[in-house]
């Protein structure tokens, strides 16, 4: 008999879940505090935690953490006080410490996904979702972080840090398929990072009619895989990863590509470098990094953001600005709208402007990257890991596809002027303020993303118009 269970249906076709989780945490923690003369200050912590996130191994529940602060107020000695006409404030700071993290989506037991009904056995089916991992332990974060803060002429300050810091983290890797799935989350991932953060805040003009001021943030930060638990697959590598080390001696975030050669003057069709080896050298077990080539990090090396304020009375302009060096990024091929990189599309798909530029005729390969429309039947390369592929789709992943995504961009411009008190009081308010903005104002970043956003890739972030009135009484 089938039976209509009508809108109840749904009810039982996958399309609700209930999720019941509860976690125990356990925490010990004290902390010191002692300041000498105003001068030497110094701070220690220590905590103890425990959860039940960690099950079997009762050694990894538990995490004892610590860490202490020096500083040190310069500008208080007394041999300092000769140069106090110009050197406002000047203070050194140091810390270290361990942290440890428990991974909230991540557990020690075996987890299951019930699906659907089975129509063969009438039955619930359930699929593993994660096997148990009795070793599971805490994340461990070692930071070590020197400080400087001072100001000069009372209009100068700024704030510059060094942090290093090195990390046992818990990342994805492969396993044996005799476990029943391929990958797991394991303790093990050594990650190593060291950076420079500053804050820099000029106030050059500072008066009863005028004042301009101007702040920058910046920050530098370096990243290595200082261990590798596993072969990373020729896919992994194409894509970049932020969770898996695809490589000891490479940042997390870096990707490889496929070395591009150039376009044949016979037909247009894309060349490569590395891929054509003698078949006896084939090998499915292969590192891929031996046949394609690193082509940076996806996150930026170097981040900044600049913010000016200019006011004159009542009116005042303020702008906001960011910088971002470093990172790469790869473009959408201009075949992506074919069938397989090589099959003509319907007449309705949007297509990309970049197919004009393509190879046509021979001597084109001297000025255009773009292949051309080849006409054959034999589109596949086997590359050295035995792996048949597409050699369109081999170019779209290809180092010439690779862009610099460095970019300088002018997030806000705020124009705003406030109503002078004197009058607030003839017309019987308390105050009136009036504001426009515009948000997104341009950017400058490579040409090959053909204006198009460099964060965004295929579109432009919209330009925001705003105006206000604040009218208080």
């Amino acid at each position: 008999v089938d039976e209509n269970w009508g809108v109840f249906e749904n009810l039982y076709d996958n399309r609700w879940n209930r999720t019941k989780k509860t976690d125990n945490y356990l925490s010990f923690f004290a902390t010191m505090a002692y300041s000498l003369k105003n001068r030497y200050v110094f701070n220690f912590s220590i905590r103890n935690d425990a959860s039940n996130r960690f099950g079997q191994d009762v050694n990894h529940r538990i995490d004892p953490t610590y860490s202490f602060g020096l500083s040190w107020r310069v500008m208080e000695e007394p041999f300092f006080s000769n140069v106090s006409a110009w050197l406002n404030a000047l203070n050194l700071r140091l810390t270290y410490g361990i942290q440890g993290n428990a991974l909230t989506r991540v557990g020690p037991d075996l987890m299951l996904t019930q699906g659907s009904v089975v129509n063969i056995y009438n039955q619930f089916e359930s699929m593993i979702s994660s096997i148990p991992n009795p070793n599971l332990s805490w994340e461990k974060t070692h930071t070590f972080d020197l400080g400087v803060d001072f100001e000069l002429f009372r209009m100068f300050t700024m704030t510059f840090d060094y942090y290093w810091r090195s990390s046992n983290a818990v990342v994805s890797q492969d396993i044996a398929y005799e476990y029943g799935v391929s990958t797991m989350k394991l303790n093990g991932g050594k990650i190593q990072n060291s950076g420079v953060e500053f804050t820099v805040s000029f106030t050059p003009i500072q008066r009863k009619d005028w004042a301009l001021s101007v702040s920058l943030n910046s920050s530098k930060n370096w990243n290595e895989a200082k261990s590798q638990q596993y072969a990373a697959k020729r896919g992994e590598m194409l894509a970049g990863s932020s969770e898996k080390i695809l490589k000891k001696g490479y940042p997390l975030s870096g990707f490889w590509s496929y070395s591009f050669a150039g376009l044949s003057p016979e037909d247009g069709r894309p060349l490569f470098n590395y891929l054509d080896v003698p078949e006896e050298e084939r090998d499915s077990n292969i590192d891929p990094s031996t046949f394609l080539v690193y082509s940076g990090e996806a996150e930026p090396a170097f981040t900044g953001g600049l913010n000016l304020s200019l006011r004159y009375k009542n009116l005042s302009l303020s702008s906001s600005f960011a910088l971002l060096l470093g990172a790469k990024k790869r473009l959408q091929s201009p075949y992506e709208s074919f069938s397989y990189g090589v099959y003509i599309p319907s007449e309705t798909s949007n297509l990309s402007k970049d197919l004009n530029k393509r190879w046509k005729k021979p001597g084109d390969e001297e000025h255009t990257i773009i292949p051309g429309f080849v006409k054959t039947s034999l589109y596949s390369l086997t590359l050295p890991d035995k792996a048949i592929v597409n050699w369109m789709d081999v170019w779209a992943q290809s180092d010439v596809m690779v862009v610099d995504a460095s970019f300088f961009r002018c997030r806000q411009i705020t124009l705003s002027w406030n109503m002078g008190q004197e009058f607030c009081k003839k017309i019987g308010i308390k105050s009136l303020g009036l504001s426009a903005s515009v948000d997104n104002v341009f950017v400058i970043a490579s040409k090959r993303f053909n204006g198009f956003d460099p964060e965004l890739g295929d579109s432009v972030q919209p330009k925001n118009y705003s105006f206000g009135i604040n009218v208080g009484f």
